[in-house]
């Protein structure tokens, strides 16, 4: 039975990585993982600015 390397190449290899299938899905991941970020960034910075919920009540 011959080896995996025998069968795949280093050119087969980054033929799939350069295909439009794996960067679509790279690039929605990295959009994914950065808008997660961010939403956490601006909570984080709300809370520090705004304080907790239970430190706002609304004043009439």
């Amino acid at each position: 039975m011959p080896d995996m390397k025998d069968i795949v190449t280093d050119d087969m290899v980054k033929n799939a990585l350069r295909s439009d299938a794996v960067t679509t899905a790279v690039k929605q991941q990295i959009k994914d993982t950065l808008d997660k970020e961010i939403d956490a960034a601006v909570d984080t910075a709300l809370t520090d600015i705004l304080g907790s919920d239970a430190d706002n009540t609304v004043m009439q």
